[in-house]
């Protein structure tokens, strides 16, 4: 399992060891600096401004809900799927069009932490890098596209593949 999971953060995200301990030394730098402060870590990319959802990955897949009050269920609305290896941003960008991608920048593979529905970008606090709904970077360093997942809806359900 420990190998299969490399395998998947290496082809996921080109993650080495540098970027890494970068991401690491950012994150508990956060974490120092929120303590000493008594502030949100929401500007560290620990925290989201998006709903947070731990779906479970069935037949290679994520099943969202659809119905009326879903998280999906309005044009804008986006949440992320927190998932050891394979964390996903899911959105519905436009009435009936869904998009997922990873929920990890391509710069430093750290988390996107949020959306800004009226520019339908989704943001990154490393570097201030902006996405958008299409996983192409728009502002920031990163040159790379975020991955994408395929999507279709069945009934009242949205189906990320996964595999």
């Amino acid at each position: 399992r420990g190998n299969e999971l490399k395998e998947q953060i290496d082809s996921d995200t080109s993650m080495d060891r540098r970027v890494f301990l970068r991401c690491s030394c950012r994150a508990a730098s956060c974490l120092i600096a929120a303590a000493l402060a008594g502030t949100s870590l929401s500007g560290c990319g620990l925290k989201t401004n998006m709903e947070v959802m731990q779906a479970p990955i069935t037949n290679g897949a994520y099943r969202l809900s659809l119905a009326t009050g879903a998280p999906l269920s309005k044009p804008g609305m986006a949440v992320f799927l927190e998932h050891p290896s394979i964390p996903i941003i899911a959105v519905q960008a436009s009435p009936g069009v869904f998009r997922a991608l990873s929920g990890l920048c391509t710069q430093e593979a750290c988390n996107i932490v949020s959306y800004d529905p009226a520019r339908g970008r989704f943001l990154c606090p490393c570097h201030n890098a902006q996405f958008d709904t299409n996983g192409e970077p728009k502002w920031g360093p990163p040159r790379r596209p975020l991955k994408s997942y395929v999507t279709r809806v069945e009934g009242d359900e949205l189906v990320i593949t996964v595999q």
